[in-house]
């Protein structure tokens, strides 16, 4: 990892490639729900 801000992780790969990771567009993409055990890192999407 190289950079976290809010749910976005910019990743450097070892082939020296760079990506931004949006995990709160994963999450909203998974709709996970209230009673589902990985719904508190959502917090308040």
């Amino acid at each position: 990892m190289h950079q976290v801000d809010g749910y976005k992780v910019t990743c450097l790969f070892n082939n020296v490639e760079t990506r931004i990771i949006d995990f709160e567009q994963l999450f909203k993409k998974w709709n996970i729900p209230k009673t589902h055990i990985a719904y508190p890192l959502i917090g308040g999407m």
